[in-house]
């Protein structure tokens, strides 16, 4: 009787799993190294002393609605 190898099969199993894992993760845990879970004071530092071409740049690419939001919930305004 011939024995089968399935440990090709078992690791694009695998694969296929942990990709699906990672990506609902990725929806669900807003964390990771390219996001950032700051309080308000930690983020209205990180606005002030941004460099004001960075900070005119990040303005134009949110726009003026979505940045005035932005302010607000950062200072009460």
């Amino acid at each position: 009787m011939a024995e089968r190898d399935m440990t090709g099969k078992l690791v694009q199993h695998s694969i296929k799993v942990i990709s699906k894992l990672r990506n609902r993760m990725d929806e669900r845990i807003p964390y990771g190294p390219l996001r950032q879970n700051l309080t308000n004071k930690e983020m209205r530092i990180q606005i002030q002393n941004m460099d004001p071409q960075a900070k005119f740049e990040v303005m134009q690419r949110v726009g003026d609605e979505e940045w005035r939001r932005m302010m607000g919930d950062l200072y009460g305004n």
